[in-house]
């Protein structure tokens, strides 16, 4: 609400500070200020109605945080060496890359992104012989909400990886994870489960979240109990029972130097199963590790050894 009644100050603010760009002056670049602009107004508005009514201010920030939109917006396209794969309703579903006969992976990526931010890994492990998918969770056409609730989004996945699976793996980076872990819940074909710097659960990434963008204490316990209202299911459990589908089938990697996702999280993803630890890849963050040069090789390791053997050292 405050942003929207703000907009029209910001964009001549925006406007004046282009002119003043294209005139030699040092400032960041309009686009975004706006965002910047947008997020402190935003959380203004969240501080004011948490004190009145924190359900309302609650249903707020869910909103936001499921809203798609993706930081780098981008027409879906094959990469060099990829071919474009369809769903049944003529969707796009996911970039493949690698060879045709080799062992399938399905790569997922996190929230406020794209798949592209998964092509240096999937590009590692397609040069390994691995023939490797990228769908686009939060593309148009994949769901028809305007916002892309996890669970929503993990049954279509399901529902259209049946065509192409079944998988060797399923690899889910940050939110990813919660999503790969669902979409078994819901049908996936997947033997192994491979999580990358992802949340506990969805408690954790929704107090993650309200902690991030700095609302009030008083919101998380609102946010939780609307989340469970709505969907069903409490959100402390949405991560430890789906992960526990996968029993000792389950790789844990974790950035060392995640502030995004504490390295906490992967302690407690495997809390409580004694078959199961996480590695820890140092001098990486949420997205450098992405690019770390032991990840492609522990989930080769990991993916190509026999059903008993699941324990991955660096």
């Amino acid at each position: 609400m405050l942003y929207e009644l703000a907009l029209p100050a910001l964009l001549v603010k925006t406007l004046a500070r282009r002119v003043l760009t294209r005139r030699g002056a040092s400032l960041p670049a309009p686009a975004l200020r706006l965002r910047a602009d947008r997020g402190r107004l935003q959380r203004a508005e969240l501080r004011m109605v948490s004190r009145v009514a924190p359900m309302l201010a609650a249903r707020m920030a869910l909103g936001r945080l499921e809203r798609i939109n993706p930081l780098h917006r981008h027409a879906i396209h094959a990469p060099q060496g990829a071919n474009l794969l369809h769903t049944r309703a003529g969707l796009p579903f996911a970039r493949r890359l690698g060879p045709v006969d080799g062992p399938r992976l399905l790569l997922l990526h996190g929230w406020n992104a794209d798949s592209t931010m998964l092509l240096p890994l999937a590009r590692a492990l397609a040069a390994a012989g691995f023939a490797v998918e990228l769908p686009d969770l939060a593309s148009a056409g994949l769901t028809a909400r305007r916002h892309l609730d996890l669970q929503h989004v993990a049954r279509r996945i399901a529902a259209e990886a049946t065509a192409f699976g079944p998988y060797e793996a399923v690899i889910g980076h940050s939110a990813g994870g919660l999503v790969a872990a669902l979409a078994r819940r819901a049908g996936l074909r997947a033997h192994r489960l491979v999580t990358i710097s992802s949340p506990a659960s969805v408690a954790s990434l929704l107090t993650g979240y309200l902690t991030f963008t700095d609302a009030p204490a008083v919101l998380t316990p609102a946010l939780l109990r609307l989340y469970q209202s709505q969907r069903g299911r409490d959100p402390a459990a949405i991560g430890p029972e789906d992960y526990a589908l996968f029993g000792a089938a389950h790789l844990v990697i974790h950035a060392g130097n995640d502030w995004q996702v504490s390295p906490q999280a992967a302690a407690r993803i495997c809390e409580g199963r004694a078959d199961l630890r996480p590695v820890i890849l140092p001098g990486c963050n949420h997205h450098s590790v992405l690019r770390h040069g032991d990840l492609a090789g522990l989930i080769q390791r990991f993916v190509t050894a026999a059903p008993r053997e699941t324990e991955v050292s660096c």
